[in-house]
Order: C-alpha cells, then sequence, then structure tokens
C-alpha cells in the first residue's frame, strides 16, 4: 500500500442516498461512472493511513456541480454562487460528520469563475482558505483561488505517474 493522502471532491447535492438511486448517473458525468453513495463515501472517510490520520480528505464541489458561467446567467449569480458554496459545505458536514469549520478549501465545478471578484468574496465569506480548478494552463500562476486538481482515470497507471519523478495532471 502507498500509504499516500488523496482529496475528493463532492457535489453534494448529486450523490445518491443509496444503490437504488445511483442511475441515471448525472449528465456531467459524461461516461466516467456512477457516483458513489453516502454509504461508500463514509466508508472512504475511515480509511486511515499508518500514522492513524484521514487518509482522504474531503471537500465540497457545490451541490448541483454548475459551472459559473451557467451561474452568471443568472438574475443573481453572486447570491447563486454562495448557496452553492454553503450548502455543499453545510451538507458536506453533516453527512460525513466533518466539523464545517476545519472544511478550508472548495472546488470549483471546472474550475470556471476562478479570477472573478465574486467568487473570492463569496469563498473568502465562508472562510475558505483556497480553491482547487481543473481547468488551467501549465503556464498559469497559482494562488490561493487557483490550486490546479487533476482527475485520474481509470484507465491511469498510478504506479507510473509516480515513479517517473514527473507527476502532472495533464
Amino acid at each position: 500500500m502507498f500509504d499516500f493522502k488523496a482529496t475528493l471532491c463532492i457535489p453534494t447535492g448529486e450523490i445518491p442516498s443509496q444503490e437504488s438511486e445511483r442511475e441515471p448517473p448525472p449528465k456531467w458525468t459524461e461516461g466516467k461512472g456512477p457516483l458513489m453513495t453516502w454509504n461508500e463515501i463514509r466508508g472512504l472517510k475511515s480509511l486511515k493511513t499508518k500514522r492513524g490520520e484521514d487518509l482522504i480528505e474531503f471537500i465540497p464541489h457545490s451541490v448541483t456541480h454548475r459551472y459559473y458561467d451557467e451561474l452568471e446567467k443568472l438574475s443573481n449569480p453572486e447570491n447563486e454562487f454562495r448557496w452553492e458554496v454553503k450548502n455543499s459545505k453545510q451538507r458536506l458536514s453533516s453527512e460525513l460528520g466533518i466539523e464545517i469549520d476545519s472544511i478550508n478549501f472548495y472546488c470549483l465545478p471546472g474550475g470556471v469563475g476562478e479570477g472573478k471578484e465574486i467568487v473570492e468574496r463569496v469563498l473568502d465569506g465562508e472562510n475558505y482558505k483556497g480553491a482547487l480548478r481543473a481547468q488551467y494552463k501549465r503556464e498559469d500562476k497559482w494562488n490561493r483561488y487557483r490550486i490546479p486538481r487533476c482527475e485520474p482515470h481509470s484507465k491511469d497507471d498510478l504506479v507510473k505517474l509516480l515513479s517517473n519523478g514527473k507527476f502532472s495532471c495533464n
């Protein structure tokens, strides 16, 4: 066992409560397979490293997984984004028994909206230290609201990715 930590980004409103609610998967999963149930996620929450620390960190990834550009089309995008951010954090806390104040990072769906003043204001207001985003380029400069994340797929060979010393999300 590798015994290294992972972070899972959870779109809290899209997670089925039980196996029978798993189908059909949300449109945005686009053939990536079904989402885990809350019980399966709780099972992962119980995993520990050899030192007894949580093996997996769980962070909110919105409620509905709407990209920020979808929210911008609504009458009040800031309120919509605030609702996504606040409610996903609360749901994650209640489902997994995580102290709400210990949830420090948010995952922007698709990374869209990064760099927008509204996004930063809302995340600051909910006491986030930073945000992960999927869409970025190598030349992008990191900042606390532009932390790159990668999305491993079942076809990826994790041993190969980690052993060549050049781990990259691209």
